[in-house]
């Protein structure tokens, strides 16, 4: 499963489909509720709470400060092997620019259904190049992240207005730093049946999105692309070097079923690891299933 919860690519998405299309409104505090079910081809699903504030900061009436304010986003998650909760603070000084703080964390249990299919919430994981296997049942540790990030985004209709003229790209860049509590040193660790290769370090994750919002029903289509890598351990003392950047590229189509309810379908390839894991760190490009997450806003 993916390791960041969905909220923020519909984040993402909600802010930039209203680039150039927002008013000022009053100045008092704003607050929302989303309610977020994802399912997947793949053994995936996922219940999502969130809840954020929205406090207008250094507000005008001209085009580059009428959206200024500062968002506090709180989260929490359950799948059927892991429970999540994160908390993050975005500060947007510029309807094209923000900036953002934030913390999470989960824990993760492992258990198998039939011995058909097996979850693995959290855990280590051990290869050594024939062979690959995983050491714990879960629930014996905490895996956490803290970032640092920045969004870039355009929208071709804050230049040419028009409810058709929203050809909308969006770029987010972070730093963070993420680890498990029951690893050490530069052992290697899984969460959410990932591949296992997770050490703790820093890391630098980037998305990208470029699409076409449209007024009907059918109102935003694009490409999103993401990456992630690792490139230091402090407990180790040395840089990760040879495992290259785990990237997934997907198509996107959001679907507007009313104005507080919508499904976002999310088809994916993605340069998936070769297992067992070797030290070249093999990749190849695979399909990763079809994703649809719907939310509700209350």
């Amino acid at each position: 499963m993916k390791k960041h919860g969905m909220w923020k690519l519909f984040a993402a998405l909600i802010i930039t489909t209203r680039l150039g299309a927002q008013e000022s409104g009053r100045q008092d505090v704003e607050s929302s509720t989303k309610l977020e079910f994802l399912v997947s081809s793949s053994p995936e699903m996922q219940i999502g709470v969130i809840q954020e504030f929205v406090f207008p900061f250094l507000r005008g009436d001209e085009p580059l400060n009428k959206t200024n304010g500062m968002a506090l986003q709180l989260a929490g998650y359950l799948t059927p092997f892991t429970l999540e909760s994160s908390a993050a603070a975005v500060w947007t000084p510029a309807p094209f620019f923000s900036v953002s703080l934030g913390g999470w964390a989960g824990i993760g249990w492992n258990y198998s259904i039939q011995d058909m299919v097996t979850f693995k919430g959290m855990g280590l994981y051990y290869s050594d190049g024939a062979d690959e296997w995983t050491e714990g049942s879960g629930l014996d540790g905490v895996v956490w992240k803290f970032h640092a990030g920045a969004t870039v985004q355009f929208d071709l209709a804050a230049f040419w207005p028009g409810d058709w003229h929203h050809v909308v790209v969006r770029s987010y860049h972070e730093i963070h730093y993420r680890a498990y509590s029951g690893a050490e040193g530069g052992e290697w660790w899984y969460w959410k049946m990932d591949d296992g290769i997770n050490q703790n370090a820093f890391r630098y994750h980037f998305t990208v999105f470029a699409g076409y919002a449209m007024p009907v029903f059918l109102d935003l289509a694009g490409f999103y692309i993401e990456g992630t890598a690792q490139f230091f351990n402090p407990a180790a003392g040395k840089r990760i070097e040879g495992q290259g950047v785990g990237l997934e590229l997907s198509l996107l189509l959001n679907f507007r079923i009313t104005d507080r309810f919508s499904i976002l379908t999310r088809t994916r390839i993605k340069h998936k690891l070769e297992h067992p894991i070797t030290g070249d760190f093999k990749r190849t490009w695979a399909f990763n299933g079809i994703a649809a997450a719907a939310t509700l806003i209350l």
